[in-house]
């Protein structure tokens, strides 16, 4: 899982470890950015709603046409040992497994979102107007598209996609996590037990549940958590096992943070997209 491979033009095949794959990226998007001003043009158009995440990594699938081999994302579907290949069609970026791709048999394909505030529908929590989706602590949201048949299993693989193409301790937290059987769901409660984050599994009758660790909470997370319990009456509060917490001193949550896996989420926070 720590190594991905890029696949340029049909042809060119480049071998990185996983927390290389952000900056490699940024760099060759820069390089087409620099070769005329319409390719500049081009790049702008597609960034103007990536004011959270960088464009990087969808901008080369889905502009410059790269392949990319053995991403997290997909794994949940395919299978956390498989291989499989994250493409674009048609402005969309799917995925289908490695032997579908050698066979060019697209008919078992996934379809992701963008990593753009709307193709996430990022925003700033609101326990009035909740739907599905996953909060961090800083108490911003990332929706669940039931419209584009998607689960908590595919925004899980794209944040956590954008956190390890930058950085190798999180690439080998969550490999290590992986390999313990004993983890059950490995997305779901990584999410909750190492990085802090709330489930909200909400369905079209306001029932549902909400996940989440009572040791990885703050006050204001707290408070939050009971508002959207007292606004929607049909939720359940779900915490979950308090001795399964990864990382030192809660060491990878704060790495998650990190401003280098994000563009200007100042303007999240600031309520552009609430």
């Amino acid at each position: 899982m720590l190594e991905v491979q890029i696949v340029i033009e049909e042809q060119e095949i480049i071998k990185i470890p996983y927390y290389t794959l952000g900056k490699f990226l940024e760099e060759k998007c820069k390089e087409f950015i620099n070769e005329s001003v319409e390719n500049r043009n081009i790049f702008e158009k597609f960034s103007e709603n990536y004011n959270h995440f960088k464009p990087y990594f969808d901008f080369a699938i889905i502009v410059l046409g790269y392949k990319i081999i053995n991403t997290i994302i997909g794994k949940y579907h395919y299978g956390i040992d498989s291989r499989n290949v994250c493409y674009s069609n048609k402005g969309e970026i799917e995925m289908i497994s490695f032997k579908e791709y050698l066979l060019e048999n697209y008919k078992n394909k996934q379809i992701y979102s963008r990593c753009s505030d709307d193709g996430l529908q990022i925003k700033v929590r609101d326990s009035k107007n909740i739907g599905p989706c996953i909060i961090d602590d800083e108490g911003i949201s990332y929706g669940v598209n039931r419209d584009k048949r998607q689960y908590h299993s595919f925004v899980y693989e794209m944040l956590l996609n954008q956190a390890m193409i930058y950085n190798e301790e999180i690439c080998r937290d969550y490999y290590d996590y992986i390999k313990d059987k004993n983890n059950g769901n490995y997305l779901g409660k990584y999410f909750s037990n190492t990085l802090g984050f709330i489930t909200i599994n909400i369905e079209s009758d306001r029932t549902g549940y909400l996940l989440f660790n009572d040791n990885l909470t703050n006050p204001a997370t707290e408070e939050f958590i009971d508002e959207i319990v007292l606004n929607n009456p049909g939720l359940v509060k779900y915490p979950t096992d308090k001795n399964k917490i990864c990382g030192t001193d809660n060491k990878i949550s704060k790495i998650f943070k990190n401003e280098t896996f994000y563009n200007v989420n100042e303007n999240i926070l600031n309520g552009k997209n609430k």
